[in-house]
């Protein structure tokens, strides 16, 4: 593209993608300013955002706006002051998308980094031995931040290095070295949902539960994530699969384990970066990640610039156009993503409306019998949810709005905390209608049910097993 036209290129930016834009930054004058007036934009923004891109929206998007209309329809007489609750559902969809746009702005920048593809080269590299381990710790380290690019991203490198030759010309053989990485990929990934501030799972709970910071959510989940993902390990050293597919060839990589600590500092980076700003202008740390995702990926996108070639002018120029270009071509494709989160905080909080002071009082009564049982039943309750079709983000949204705070009826918020990320993390594993799983079923060339209800049944049912244990052990570590 000459130079001349890169203006007009930049003047042809979407309305859907200009809108979100406005709206992101609407979204953090109305979270860190308190402007009344970005608030209003930021409502108007969201709502006009998924009216133009309605009718692009695949047969799901539109079964998942009626059963939000209709949850919606149903809740809304029963609040007190109707008004008050749609303002707050449509400043938390807002905030969700908002988040959202953010976040995919890292997924940018690492699709287009060579590092990030030398490291999945060297994870494929490892022997029979570790390269279960190995692609689940990519899958986590990566998903942290390609979300859902990190299992396209390795599980394509997984079809590509498993050719018939690298097993010894028996197809048997190949099909099941290809079950065991993507397993191992699909595993390591799926464990990201139970704690990663990147997520925006963490956005959900702390919405829910506003009594609580990330601090006291994000470290039991991390520790937690590590022992589903040494359990997996575990059930792959067990399985037949594993003696079956000893030998044969691997890939080759000239890199060693180091060439993976500028991703992890990168990481790092984001999360430090958050929780300074989170402290430095008293908001939460949703809106801290907020703000520093696009500073971090603006630099990463500076420092891949630099390293093609010319002086800090070009460079800058150049991650100025690969920013508008994303914003070009990944906010109005985002609209699946953001209409899901949105309309699950919208009516979220007309639901929490709903429920009036003296229905959350007898329920409390009914709850406070068994707190912990009720804790023990929120991850097999979002998993079972999630096989059919309703989403975790939903689930969690609901149940938070019904359960309000826990205190009133006898429960650590911390417990309720874990419960629903441990949830969230379970359905993600089992539930056919996560794009996680739909990636999984064309990689496999089965369907998403085989891939995810099927194929990951065993590893789900011993996961809720060890949440539960695991449930179990902080309840006596908070007492």
């Amino acid at each position: 593209m000459s130079t001349s036209a890169r203006p007009a290129a930049a003047a042809t930016l979407p309305v859907s993608a200009a809108l979100l834009a406005v709206m992101m930054v609407a979204v953090l004058g109305y979270q860190v300013l308190g402007l009344a007036p970005a608030g209003l934009i930021a409502r108007l923004c969201i709502l006009a955002y998924i009216v133009l891109e309605a009718r692009r929206l695949p047969r799901e998007g539109y079964i998942m706006a009626a059963g939000f209309a209709t949850i919606g329809a149903i809740a809304l007489p029963f609040a007190s002051d109707w008004s008050a609750a749609v303002r707050a559902g449509l400043d938390k969809a807002a905030l969700y998308a908002g988040f959202t746009a953010a976040v995919g702005f890292l997924r940018g920048a690492a699709q287009t980094s060579p590092l990030v593809a030398r490291c999945g080269a060297h994870l494929l590299a490892q022997p029979p031995g570790r390269r279960y381990g190995a692609l689940a710790f990519g899958a986590h380290l990566y998903g942290v931040i390609l979300t859902f690019g990190a299992v396209e991203l390795l599980g394509a490198m997984v079809k590509r290095a498993n050719t018939l030759a690298a097993a010894g010309g028996d197809p048997a053989v190949q099909r099941l070295r290809e079950r065991r990485m993507l397993n191992a990929v699909y595993r390591g990934f799926v464990t990201t949902t139970h704690w990663s501030p990147l997520t925006v799972m963490l956005a959900v709970v702390l919405g829910q539960l506003p009594m609580l910071s990330w601090r006291e959510v994000v470290p039991q989940g991390f520790a937690s994530a590590m022992a589903l993902t040494l359990l997996g390990w575990a059930i792959d050293r067990a399985s037949a699969a594993r003696r079956a597919t000893r030998a044969g060839p691997r890939p080759e990589s000239p890199d060693r384990w180091t060439v993976h600590i500028p991703v992890f500092f990168l990481v790092l980076a984001v999360f430090a970066l958050g929780a300074a700003i989170e402290q430095a202008l008293r908001v939460s740390m949703v809106v801290g990640v907020m703000i520093a995702v696009p500073s971090v990926t603006a630099a990463w996108l500076l420092q891949q610039a630099r390293a093609e070639g010319g002086g800090p002018a070009a460079a800058l120029a150049a991650t100025g156009r690969r920013l508008v270009r994303h914003a070009v071509a990944i906010f109005p494709a985002q609209r699946m993503e953001i209409l899901v989160l949105g309309g699950a905080g919208f009516v979220g909080a007309l639901v929490g409306a709903a429920v009036s002071a003296g229905a959350a009082a007898r329920l409390a009564g009914s709850l406070a019998a068994a707190p912990l049982g009720v804790a023990l039943a929120i991850p097999f309750l979002v998993a079972a949810l999630g096989q059919v079709a309703v989403n975790p983000i939903l689930s969690v949204t609901m149940l938070g709005a019904v359960l309000g705070d826990p205190r009133a009826w006898g429960l650590d918020p911390r417990q309720l905390a874990y419960a629903y990320t441990a949830g969230w993390c379970m359905a993600t594993s089992s539930s056919p209608y996560v794009a996680v799983a739909v990636i999984m079923g064309r990689l496999t060339g089965t369907s998403a049910f085989r891939a995810a209800s099927i194929g990951n049944a065993g590893y789900t049912l011993a996961g809720l097993g060890l949440v539960s244990v695991l449930a179990l052990l902080l309840s006596l570590l908070i007492r």
